[in-house]
């Protein structure tokens, strides 16, 4: 196309040119941002005041500028809204500092509920624009960039609508009889008004990324919510005329209420029964280990849970099988042989049973596969109840890990308490978390975590041709990714509570389990990469055992300095699980 037929003088590269020129970056970015650990919460308790100094000279690059004018604008508001719109304005410009990414993911990870709720349009099509920008996911990038799309072309269209004088809660009158109606831009069909469905696909669509995002969820549900109500946009009067065309040839007028109403949900159908949910799992361990595991699920709501001994354990076999929530598969040489051979690997022969268990249309509504030495945990939620929230188009739900630290016996925690540790969902967040938490070799580590960190999924049961994984679920070959994180709940991970505990597993794990050295390899401090194998087994040629004590109490002890840093990034766990009392209550016989 030449650009003298191009609608905007000079074509695309004009258009090109006018973006990038408002793009240069501020001077001294640093100057208005807080550290990366600043306390959100006490910003949005405190009200904005409005400047009090003369205005600074205004430039495009100033940033003195930038936030006394915001600072106008927003005043009566809180602190966090100045913050927030600050974070939008630095990353729209070219190069901005990481800090800024990770204290804008920081406002919507931790307070996005709460803080969207009293945020103008304007900056809620902002922040849905800088996810599109600077999202840590593919989700919270194509949310992002739908939301800034939809809403932009509304505030386009009805903005050229406004010139015909008609209000916007009212669609214009059908003209009958018109034998040459003008054709759409591009040749396109035109919408059909008595069948039409482009409209709610799209609200679909969007709606079902907002649900596999928690950090955009808020956001993304907040302004659909917008469009489902407010009378005044073209999808409010799509819905006009399509009522009228089925009662009269006239537009329907405009509705006597006409408010504005943001902050209730969209009515979601409601499940006919609470949903109810199980756990599986395959264990080799004592039989006080796997009954702790059967009776702290059972004690937190669950319908069902279903072992596989990976060895013979006659005592955790009778007392699983008296109890009526309970299933136990003793996985001896009978059952691998009706099931093509036992593999070598504990990895392989969990997937297997876990998925066999699936099969087997057990009778819950999901089903969640764990370790022995993980324990779903939660403050005051319920799953059922959270789980009953959820779009029946969510075929699972991931809960997210904090891993156990050994007690620092100097300052430990309240009796029968454990600390555990929690890192950031999306890698980018994580990587840079660990960097300012842990010790240099602690940053070797994902998150600091010596296991994964990647959680455990609840599975929708009822799914054919569904194959279950160590972290993921699989559609045939296809992993699912339609999932959503549960909030409110953890997957407590006992991997190391104790450096005793730890040396006894090291060299099983260091071969055959979650240190192998085919694992992937992590960037370190210095950028160099290296697997947890790599890193445990140079330790080891430096210094034997002790090096491997050292890094333990650096990295795995609770100690003051370690929970104090953790807890500035929101990732400190209190938890109490008090498995003998559990036990004792649902396997008297094994108190």
């Amino acid at each position: 196309m030449k650009d003298d037929d191009a609608i905007y003088s000079g074509g695309i590269k004009s258009v090109l040119l006018s973006f990038d020129a408002r793009r240069r970056p501020f001077d001294a970015p640093f100057d208005v941002l807080p550290t990366v650990d600043a306390d959100l919460t006490a910003l949005l308790k405190t009200s904005l005041a409005p400047p009090t100094e003369p205005m600074p000279r205004s430039t495009r690059r100033s940033i003195a500028f930038k936030r006394a004018s915001l600072q106008k604008e927003l005043a009566g508001k809180t602190e966090l809204h100045l913050l927030h719109a600050m974070l939008i304005a630095i990353l729209r410009r070219r190069r901005p500092p990481a800090e800024a990414a990770l204290l804008f993911h920081r406002i919507w990870g931790e307070l996005g509920h709460e803080f969207v709720k009293d945020l103008p349009t304007r900056w809620q099509i902002s922040a849905a624009t800088t996810f599109a920008d600077h999202g840590q996911t593919a989700d919270q990038r194509a949310c992002g960039m739908g939301l800034s799309v939809l809403f932009d072309l509304i505030k386009l269209h009805d903005s050229e609508r406004r010139f015909s004088g008609q209000p916007n809660n009212i669609s214009f009158t059908r003209k009958r009889r018109m034998k040459n109606r003008d054709s759409l831009a591009f040749d396109l069909s035109p919408y059909s008004f008595k069948g039409g469905g482009l409209d709610r696909n799209m609200l679909s669509r969007l709606w079902k990324i907002c649900e596999r995002d928690p950090t955009i969820a808020p956001l993304g549900f907040h302004m659909l919510n917008q469009v489902m109500r407010d009378k005044r946009s073209i999808f409010a009067r799509v819905q006009q005329i399509k009522r009228a065309s089925k009662t009269s040839t006239q537009a329907v007028s405009a509705p006597a209420d006409t408010t504005h109403t943001q902050d209730q949900p969209v009515p979601q159908p409601e499940s006919a029964k609470t949903p109810t949910w199980g756990v599986v799992s395959t264990i080799r361990a004592p039989a006080r280990d796997i009954l702790n595991f059967a009776a702290h699920h059972i004690d937190l709501g669950a319908d069902y849970v279903h072992i596989y001994l990976d060895q013979a354990n006659p005592a955790a076999q009778e007392a699983l099988a008296a109890h009526p929530k309970c299933r136990v598969s003793l996985t001896d040489d009978a059952y691998w042989q009706s099931h093509g051979g036992r593999p070598d690997m504990h990895q392989p022969r969990q997937t297997l049973n876990a998925t066999h268990c699936y099969g087997r249309n057990p009778p819950v509504d999901w089903l969640l596969h764990a370790d022995a030495d993980e324990f779903l945990w939660t403050a005051n939620a319920s799953l059922s109840q959270c789980l009953a929230t959820l779009s029946d188009a969510i075929p699972v739900a991931r809960i997210r890990p904090v891993e156990s630290m050994a007690p620092d016996p100097a300052d430990p925690p309240p009796e029968g308490a454990l600390w555990c540790k929690g890192c950031a969902p999306d890698r980018l967040t994580r990587t840079a978390e660990t960097q300012q938490i842990y010790s240099r070799l602690g940053q070797y580590l994902s998150g600091g975590f010596l296991s994964h960190v990647q959680g455990k999924i609840l599975v929708r049961t009822g799914i054919e041709g569904i194959n279950l994984r160590i972290h993921n679920a699989f559609l045939g070959k296809e992993k699912i990714t339609d999932g959503i994180d549960l909030k409110d709940f953890y997957l407590c991970h006992l991997h190391a509570p104790s450096l005793e505990e730890w040396l006894e597993t090291y060299r099983f794990r260091l071969q055959k389990g979650s240190y192998r050295p085919e694992l992937q390899a992590l960037a370190g401090p210095s950028g160099y990469e290296l697997t947890i194998n790599q890193l445990f087994s140079t330790l080891e040629e430096d210094a034997g055992e002790a090096a491997l004590r050292r890094f333990f109490h650096e990295t795995c002890v609770a100690t003051p300095g370690l929970r104090s840093r953790l807890e500035r990034f929101g990732h400190l766990h209190q938890i109490t699980l008090d498995l003998d009392t559990k036990r004792a209550r649902h396997f008297p016989d094994h108190a």
